[in-house]
């Protein structure tokens, strides 16, 4: 019943835009999210898969950010927003919540 999805530009990945967007309704609709700065974004994950916490992790390849209580982003405040510079393509969350992200020539980063 909850999702979220992420994209924008790939040939622009600084542009800003509305490129993340959560649903809590199996994806009958969507709400833009308002966490900025929203560039590109190649890949997106639940951080905490099998919890209520709504925390995601964004990668991309002009930055990459853990947000913590995503629900709470919705029309309220954010709790906490971590962004790191990093060129990143794909991110996979284990039932654990440990992440891995992977990058251009063989960068793998373990994000905890």
């Amino acid at each position: 019943m909850h999702g979220v999805i992420a994209g924008g530009d790939y040939r622009n990945p600084e542009q800003s835009g509305h490129n993340l967007a959560f649903t809590n309704d199996g994806g009958l609709t969507w709400t833009l999210s308002p966490i900025p700065p929203q560039r590109y974004f190649s890949a997106v994950a639940f951080a905490k898969p099998h919890s209520e916490s709504g925390a995601i992790l964004v990668v991309g390849t002009s930055q990459s950010a853990y947000e913590d209580d995503v629900a709470k982003t919705q029309g309220q405040k954010t709790t906490s927003q971590k962004t790191w510079d990093l060129n990143l393509n794909a991110v996979s969350v284990s039932p654990t919540g440990e992440a891995i992200a992977v990058g251009p020539k063989g960068l793998i980063v373990r994000i905890r």
